[in-house]
């Protein structure tokens, strides 16, 4: 289970596709004078983690909508699903969700969605 804690606390479903950690690492190449290469490496101490998450219900896509909203700009924890605590903030990108099933006219069937979500975490 991932949950996320700052104004409030959420608890999300393990992402069905398993979850991408990036380091920011910028590498710069210059020459010299004389014709040497020179090789920069700079290591980033932000971590981007991209969790995508599938089959949300319609309850639970709004009580993520509001934590996002809440929680906008504000430094929040991220606990994932390996027991991981991470510190950092949301990636102010698109809060729009995906909806890929539609409730059914009897209701039996809820409406389902997908929301991917990128924390930068320090």
């Amino acid at each position: 289970m991932i949950e996320l804690t700052g104004v409030g606390l959420v608890i999300l479903p393990n992402p069905e596709f398993g979850d991408a950690i990036a380091d920011d690492v910028t590498v710069n190449y210059r020459r010299g004078m004389d014709g040497t290469r020179y090789t920069f490496v700079r290591s980033g101490t932000v971590i981007r983690q991209t969790l995508t998450f599938e089959s949300l219900d319609r309850n639970k896509m709004f009580e993520l909508q509001s934590f996002l909203k809440a929680n906008k700009g504000k430094k929040i924890a991220l606990t994932d699903h390996n027991a991981v605590i991470r510190m950092g903030y949301l990636d102010d990108g698109d809060d729009a969700f995906t909806v890929s099933r539609r409730a059914a006219v009897d209701g039996s069937k809820g409406e389902f969605g997908s929301y991917t979500l990128t924390f930068l975490g320090e």
